[in-house]
């Protein structure tokens, strides 16, 4: 397995870094039609090109395409991409040494610049597509505790000869299926997360691994497990079935691996952040059920995390006490008066 394509230092591939004024207070505007209206018009201008400009996370300013979405999502939805902030918090108490993050699809590094402003630590952010690892390397430059790569990761022993980077919505993945007529865009190399710790012995004992890549999640495990089974992280991935199934995926099969590195128990996310079940990884009739409702709805996709053995025991209560209970009987209503108390008079 080569390792040519890999890129290390600060290296600014890609797009032309001629940058829009700042828009960011155009993402915070409390009128709503206003807001319609900027969506529109931010619409319209994607049709031709997708220029760089500046957005807050929080309350730093970071660079990115006008087509990334975080910017619309965290105002939609508050709690996405909070989880993190409250695992780092959990775990960091229990570490002998700072908190350390692999970073596996980190774009341009939204999620580093959202959890460095929360906790200490120290960030391997790997991004395959170059023009999200230019404004990666470069949100990143001044910061001595993240360490940006370039590379696309994914099982051992296999290399992915001619393959699709396709983007889309401010994200990108890798499609290998080849289509009469259409040659390869860009042909990539993928290593497997085993074979990169190699070169950042740092991380090798990282007590968090993230990986968010559009449906190649699965790979990108199977590509770690030598890491997964010596350092026993706190694991956080992505599960989007129709993504998996693109990429030839049985999304049910991931646990049963899971399982046998020690991961007894799952937590769930919904697409908005939201907590919904913990199950065991062998659990699979309540698994199933959960893919299968990604199928038949739309745009639903889960998050799940999962802590190694008993490591993570409480923290799904921990995550309910986070957002208000508004079930009727929580509230010391019997169902019936709820039933009434709702109903028009």
């Amino acid at each position: 397995m080569r390792l040519a394509f890999v890129k290390f230092g600060h290296v600014f591939p890609g797009q032309a870094e001629e940058e829009t004024p700042m828009i960011m207070a155009l993402y915070r505007l409390r009128s709503k039609w206003l807001y319609r209206i900027f969506l529109k018009a931010r619409q319209w201008c994607l049709r031709f090109f997708d220029p760089v400009v500046t957005v807050h996370i929080k309350k730093r300013s970071v660079k990115a395409y006008l087509s990334s979405t975080f910017p619309i999502t965290f105002r939609r939805f508050p709690a996405y991409d909070s989880v993190l902030i409250r695992v780092c918090h959990f775990i960091a108490p229990q570490q002998d040494h700072r908190l350390r993050i692999i970073d596996v699809g980190a774009n341009i590094g939204d999620t580093f610049a959202l959890l460095d402003q929360e906790t200490d630590a120290e960030f391997l952010c790997i991004e395959g597509n170059p023009d999200f690892y230019s404004l990666l390397a470069r949100n990143t430059r001044r910061h001595g505790n993240v360490f940006p790569v370039q590379a696309y990761l994914g099982e051992p022993g296999r290399e992915v000869e001619m393959a699709f980077q396709r983007q889309q919505h401010g994200t990108c993945y890798l499609d290998t299926e080849k289509r009469p007529g259409i040659s390869p865009k860009d042909p990539v190399h993928v290593v497997p997360l085993d074979q990169l710790l190699a070169h950042y012995p740092l991380f090798q004992k990282a007590q968090i691994l993230k990986i968010d890549t559009d449906g190649y999640d699965y790979k990108i495990i199977r590509g770690a497990t030598h890491f997964i089974a010596n350092t026993a992280p706190v694991i956080f991935f992505e599960c989007c079935p129709p993504y998996l199934l693109q990429q030839k995926e049985d999304p049910l099969a991931i646990f049963a691996l899971l399982r046998s590195l020690g991961y007894g128990r799952a937590i769930f996310y919904d697409h908005m952040g939201f907590p919904i079940i913990e199950l065991a990884t062998d659990a699979k009739k309540q698994i199933d059920s959960l893919i299968n409702y990604s199928l038949i709805a739309d745009n639903i996709f889960f998050d799940v995390l999962l802590f190694p053995q008993d490591f993570g025991q409480g923290f799904f209560d921990c995550e309910m006490a986070v957002f208000p209970m508004l079930h009727p009987l929580v509230r010391g209503l019997p169902y019936p008066q709820w039933l009434s108390s709702n109903s028009p008079r």
